[in-house]
């Protein structure tokens, strides 16, 4: 469960993350025959549409926030078995919880909720949104 609500986006003007609420505001437009067209802003800067994500409510083995669509490292460690497994997936959010995608094992499509205790997690990358989820 999300403790606290919070969102990350690339400023347009710097290319530099920002973080805080989301706010949709429109562009003003002197043409009355142009429509209004929305725009995001995070922490009162516009952002790119394509950059948003929300954070959610997790932390990594680092203290970092987790955020949807961050790249990251998971991290299977057994001494007693002489075992250690690296993963890398992403995080996306399919409408009933944040899950984990593209590692090839079995963690994919496991929710993160049932991970973060058992494994190491690490972000390795901040992730942009893909159109296609």
């Amino acid at each position: 469960m999300i403790d606290e609500i919070k969102f990350r986006g690339i400023d347009v003007q710097t290319g530099d993350y920002k973080y805080g609420l989301l706010a949709s505001h429109s562009k003003v437009s002197l043409d009355p025959k142009e429509d209004l067209i929305p725009v995001p802003h995070i922490g009162g800067y516009e952002v790119l549409p394509n950059s948003i994500s929300q954070y959610i409510g997790i932390k990594d083995s680092d203290g970092n926030d987790i955020y949807e669509n961050d790249v990251i490292k998971i991290t299977l460690h057994n001494q007693l078995a002489d075992l250690h497994l690296d993963y890398e997936g992403r995080i996306i959010y399919d409408k009933t919880a944040y899950r984990i995608i593209g590692t090839g094992s079995f963690l994919d499509n496991t929710p993160i909720g049932e991970i973060k205790t058992t494994f190491q997690i690490k972000v390795i990358k901040n992730g942009e949104r893909n159109n296609n989820n």
